[in-house]
């Protein structure tokens, strides 16, 4: 297996050789990092992580502590790419207690106009009740640390959101102060400021020239791979349904209409633009299309993007990762660059409760086990006298009910087996009815075994004294 540094360099001269044959794309790259203001960097390697902003959860923290770490190791620039330009989604899982028993409850922001994460805002007050409900169930598992971080968090948000009314910019401050103190460094970069950029048009209006073949390649590769999380890109005729978003107060679907002179661009409502070709030259094209037309890239365009002009590496999450068995075969069969690598980095970081529910679910297991040999085959645990004695009882009925033809014989013989059975068990009946009782009270353990496995937890609910460098360190996993 390839270390990381291996990856990177590979990456690193592919991208350099792919850039060498495409101008174009070079000076792409180069005027990408001017808007970004990274132009300063351009001689470092990046390393680059992403995600909506979300209340992250640890698993999604293992790839910001991968970026950062490794970043510092190998002297190259971290990034994460906060996608604000996805609908606002928040639910998120909170344990409780009631009645001695674990239970989740389920919390969620409402979005009922299906805004992205960039246009959403909440009236404080509500925001108030969503975390008040969330100090109650956290209050009923009586650990002081967890709602002590929770209650400082909260503040912290109410105070920096009265400032700024910023739902994306409080998120990801409160997360990045977070990170900071476990010693995470990253440059967060709004893929909002990424759509807005010369670059990110001039991508655009690439695949808006060749958006024949680019349909074909992402519809072939989406019908053989049989891809739900996209849908196929709709032809009709000379209408193109482009890989991107247009944003008018909110997403819609973005089309394209091609003749020899004119490309018209509209929504699914109605027409947006229509330019004559031959009348302007692609950077007046481009700087028309920056003014008139906002547009966001979905899923797959957006790692395409970052992949090919931005990172020289980019770090996925298992979910993320999915949409790569598209975005490689675009790569490869639309920008003709063969074999570009990404990394999968996700963690198996639990909530430390009390309970160590993989200890109790093995000692369930074991105890079974022996329940079932002390009921079945109590013969095992006798010493050998009496062991040997029970055999040869059972032993010399098995051979005279080899050679009974008579039923009522055969009949009472089986019965003696039966009690000579019975008899043996007795001797651990205290022993039986004790483990019956432990498996009871596991079972009802184990029935609650999804608040225990549940991986979605906030961060910030987690007690104050975790050691999130040594967790991150021992608890993530990662996909070459």
């Amino acid at each position: 297996m390839a270390n990381l540094n291996e990856i990177i360099n590979y990456n690193t001269q592919i991208l350099s050789d792919f850039y060498y044959k495409n101008k174009e794309f070079f000076n792409l790259k180069l005027k990408l990092l001017k808007e970004l203001n990274l132009f300063n960097f351009k001689d470092f390697k990046i390393i680059a992580t992403g995600h909506q902003p979300i209340f992250y959860y640890p698993n999604i923290l293992c790839k910001n502590f991968f970026v950062s770490k490794n970043a510092k190791e190998l002297n190259m620039l971290p990034l994460n790419i906060v996608v604000d330009t996805d609908l606002f989604e928040i639910k998120i899982p909170v344990p409780y207690k009631e009645n001695n028993k674990y239970k989740i409850n389920y919390f969620e922001i409402p979005n009922p106009q299906n805004l992205t994460f960039n246009q959403f805002k909440i009236n404080l007050n509500e925001l108030e009740k969503f975390f008040k409900k969330i100090e109650k169930s956290l209050k009923t598992l009586k650990i002081e640390s967890v709602t002590n971080n929770f209650k400082n968090y909260y503040r912290n948000f109410l105070k920096f959101y009265k400032k700024n009314e910023n739902f994306v910019d409080t998120i990801t401050q409160l997360r990045k102060d977070f990170e900071k103190n476990i010693g995470i460094n990253l440059i967060d970069i709004k893929v909002s400021k990424i759509s807005k950029t010369f670059a990110f048009y001039k991508f655009f209006f690439y695949i808006v020239k060749n958006i024949e073949s680019f349909s074909e390649i992402y519809n072939t590769q989406l019908k053989e791979k049989k891809f739900k999380e996209a849908k196929p890109l709709k032809i009709d005729s000379k209408n193109f349904e482009l890989p991107f978003w247009y944003f008018e107060n909110r997403r819609l679907n973005l089309f394209l209409q091609k003749n020899n002179k004119n490309i018209i661009f509209f929504s699914e409502k109605e027409k947006i633009i229509e330019l004559n070709i031959e009348k302007f030259s692609e950077d007046e094209i481009l700087n028309i299309l920056k003014n008139r037309l906002i547009i966001f890239p979905k899923a797959i365009t957006l790692t395409l993007f970052i992949r090919l002009f931005l990172a020289n590496l980019f770090i996925h999450g298992t979910g993320g990762s999915r949409y790569e068995k598209i975005g490689d075969f675009i790569i490869e069969n639309f920008f003709n660059l063969k074999n570009l690598k990404y990394i999968v980095v996700t963690g198996e970081i639990s909530f430390p409760f009390e309970i160590d529910i993989n200890k109790i679910e093995n000692e369930f297991n074991h105890k079974r086990k022996i329940l079932n040999e002390l009921l079945y085959h109590p013969e095992k645990f006798m010493d050998d006298e009496k062991r040997n004695f029970y055999l040869n009882l059972k032993k010399e009925l098995v051979n005279k009910l080899k050679t009974s033809n008579d039923k009522n014989e055969r009949k009472a013989i089986h019965q003696k087996l039966k009690n000579i059975d019975i008899e043996m068990r007795n001797f651990f009946m205290r022993q039986i009815k004790s483990i019956q009782k432990e498996l009871k009270e596991n079972e009802e353990i184990l029935r609650q075994k999804k608040v225990f496995v549940e991986k979605s937890y906030p961060y910030f609910i987690y007690p104050l004294e975790m050691d999130w460098e040594k967790i991150f360190s021992e608890k993530s996993i990662i996909f070459y």
